[in-house]
């Protein structure tokens, strides 16, 4: 997700990695004020929204049913191997639980389903590298 969001960055977006969602409204009125000189955005949101998360399909319903706004929801995943393995690599523990991260992994997806629900654009980053992805958010944004 940071590897996209920097994609999006030097693209020209004006990039929030992890905005809070009860946040969303509030930074889309700073982008409506013409002197922010935002033109286009990416916002992302994960797993440790905790609870907040919850609230997302409301706000993004609010916002996608603005005429005047553009909205996109792009959906990253990849298979359990290819994610424990990353965990692995970059010796990070899952948000959700460390030691045991299949088990996270499974309590993530269950949590992040309604988001994925509304989803524009998913892609399955398991056969992908960070260049590859970069490409098909290049050639779709």
């Amino acid at each position: 997700m940071s590897s996209a969001m920097n994609v999006f960055e030097d693209m020209g977006y004006f990039c929030v990695d992890n905005l809070p969602v009860q946040l969303i409204n509030s930074f889309v009125h700073l982008f409506e004020m013409k002197e922010s000189g935002i033109t286009r955005a990416a916002l992302s949101v994960n797993i440790r929204e905790g609870e907040f998360l919850k609230n997302f399909p409301q706000v993004y319903a609010q916002l996608r049913a603005r005429d005047d706004l553009e909205t996109t929801i792009l959906f990253m995943e990849a298979n359990d191997g290819v994610l424990q393995r990353r965990y692995s690599e970059t010796r990070r523990p899952h948000p959700l639980g460390e030691g045991r991260v299949l088990e996270a992994i499974a309590e993530e997806r269950r949590l992040l389903g309604p988001i994925r629900a509304l989803a524009d654009i998913m892609i399955d980053t398991s056969d992908h590298t960070v260049h590859t992805v970069r490409a098909l958010l290049k050639n779709r944004f």
